[in-house]
């Protein structure tokens, strides 16, 4: 599509960021629906005043949208102007859209991740593990509880419990209080107590995709084993997942989903799974 005064601008903003898909799924998206649009990468260092500088000289361009990944999902939020009532309560954004002059923030990680998970049966009353305490494992957590209704507690694995003792402060009034087990203790007998592992520590993610962080031992049949990394499609954990016959869910699907609601906020347009399915794997 040719650029032209009237065209929209959209990107992701993230440090590092190169090697998101992001720009030509967002791309192909405009390009079918004929939206007057184009999609960026936005890499900038991780240092508050260059953050704030950033968000604050690009609303002069013609700017629309924004996707935010690590590391700016929470050190973005003072500089906006409002939250949606859920990215309030999670305290975390991942999509920004700029009307009347206004930065208003979204959080789409959880609604997005955990579509997937509402196709296996009886998963609210199934035991979650967490791999990790970023902000797309609490955004997933605390939609499980204020969307999704989910029944049990969960179990988060971090490097640092500290964390977990946060987390669980912060938002004792609202949800059941986390438990803990620590990284050394991710063993077989232990794995066996859960019937879904979900993986949002970026092991795995290219170009090292030869980590994870699961052994494949620990891994049994009866789990379903969930990677939100997206790059590489079957990340090495996936692979051993496989190898043990465990269901298996790749992080696809979630960072579709997440597109596909992104789409919607700054166009207006719905996307379907299949559709967007197809355009990435052109």
């Amino acid at each position: 599509m040719e650029v032209n005064p009237h065209t929209k601008i959209y990107g992701v903003l993230g440090s590092p960021v190169l090697h998101s898909h992001s720009p030509r799924i967002f791309n192909r998206l405009f390009e079918k629906y004929g939206i007057n649009g184009i999609y960026h990468y936005w890499q900038i260092p991780d240092q508050s005043k260059i953050l704030k500088n950033f968000l604050k000289n690009i609303q002069h361009l013609n700017i629309k949208g924004l996707s935010v990944t690590i590391p700016f999902k929470k050190k973005i939020l003072p500089f906006l102007d409002e939250l949606d009532p859920l990215a309030q309560k999670l305290n975390c954004i991942n999509t920004i859209t700029f009307v009347d002059g206004k930065t208003i923030g979204y959080n789409y990680d959880g609604i997005a991740a955990l579509k997937p998970l509402s196709e296996i049966p009886d998963w609210r009353e199934k035991k979650i593990l967490f791999l990790g305490l970023g902000g797309a494992a609490q955004g997933i957590i605390l939609t499980l509880y204020f969307h999704f209704k989910y029944a049990k507690r969960v179990t988060i694995a971090a490097r640092e419990s500290k964390k977990i003792k946060k987390f669980n402060l912060q938002f004792q009034e609202t949800i059941p209080e986390a438990n803990s087990l620590k990284w050394d203790e991710l063993d077989k007998k232990n794995l066996a107590l859960f019937d879904i592992v979900i993986n949002t520590t970026p092991l795995g993610m290219h170009p090292h995709s030869s980590s994870s962080p699961l052994r494949e031992e620990v891994i049994s049949e009866k789990h379903v084993i969930y990677d939100i990394v997206y790059n590489p499609l079957k990340t090495k954990l996936l692979k051993d997942a496989q190898r043990k016959k465990a269901q298996t869910i790749g992080g696809l699907k979630m960072f579709l989903g997440q597109a596909s609601e992104q789409m919607h906020l700054w166009t207006n347009v719905k996307v379907n799974f299949k559709t967007m399915e197809a355009i990435y794997l052109q």
